[in-house]
């Protein structure tokens, strides 16, 4: 498709990014690993591709719900600006060689971590990220990486994570219910920062308390909330971007 190069970011003819699109887009630009975290319907999918355009990227691998790989598939070939083979994962036989986009739902993630850990991602790009909320889950496991159990005992699982280059985490809702479920994308997002820092997060965003179970035992209550003005600016000044659609009004189209 040819490119209009009135924009300074590459887009399809006839298209164009919504001014704080374009913003995100430049975000994500400046960093390796983003969490575009967006209020549903403001375009975060848009953003992603448009990463892709910006950077030209060959190989991506989008993990998503199953019932968004079409939708993830179709606005690929409507977004980028030059067409790319795209693989739809759907059953075990799915041939992932030659793809350049593969797309793949998260509970088939662990069924096809092997082949898609053995490959190194130019930029993975997870949707709905709150689904790998729960860091004990096989899509986190397989996705962020975690300890599993084997016959030869615990062994920590490698997430296909590992074997990308650049990461984009697209949520609406990084909070779903309390921030404890916000650690694990953060710990895949910045590692450096909050790679050993679990306990801290769960003292001073969670308000954890200790609490005893049973006689002898005793295991933290992160259930809690706890300075979360605080934990938005560092996440805003680190590696999140998230608009309203009550902030970005003047930038939508007419219904």
């Amino acid at each position: 498709m040819e490119v209009v190069n009135e924009s300074p970011l590459p887009v399809p003819a006839g298209l164009e990014y919504l001014p704080y699109q374009a913003e995100g887009i430049e975000f994500a630009l400046g960093r390796r690993n983003t969490l575009i975290a967006d209020e549903m319907g403001l375009g975060k999918t848009i953003q992603a591709l448009g990463v892709i355009n910006a950077l030209d990227i060959r190989r991506v691998l989008i993990v998503c719900p199953a019932s968004l790989r079409i939708n993830w598939a179709r606005e690929a070939r409507k977004w980028l600006c030059r067409r790319r083979e795209i693989c739809i994962v759907n059953e075990k036989n799915t041939v992932l060689a030659g793809a350049e986009i593969v797309i793949c739902n998260y509970d088939r993630v662990w069924d096809y971590w092997d082949r898609l850990a053995a490959v190194h991602w130019d930029l993975l790009i997870g949707d709905e990220a709150h689904y790998l909320k729960n860091p004990k889950s096989q899509r986190a496991k397989a996705s962020l990486g975690g300890m599993i159990k084997t016959a030869l005992g615990n062994k920590r699982k490698r997430g296909i994570a590992a074997s990308a280059a650049r990461l984009r985490l697209l949520t609406g809702t990084p909070i779903l219910n309390k921030p404890i479920e916000l650690y694990p994308l953060l710990k895949a997002l910045d590692r450096e920062r909050w790679g050993q820092a679990w306990l801290w997060y769960a003292t001073r965003y969670c308000a954890a308390t200790r609490q005893r179970v049973g006689r002898d035992k005793e295991v933290w209550d992160t259930s809690g909330a706890s300075n979360l003005d605080e934990l938005q600016r560092i996440l805003r000044g680190t590696v999140m971007i998230r608009r309203r659609k009550m902030d970005v009004l003047k930038d939508l189209p007419p219904k």
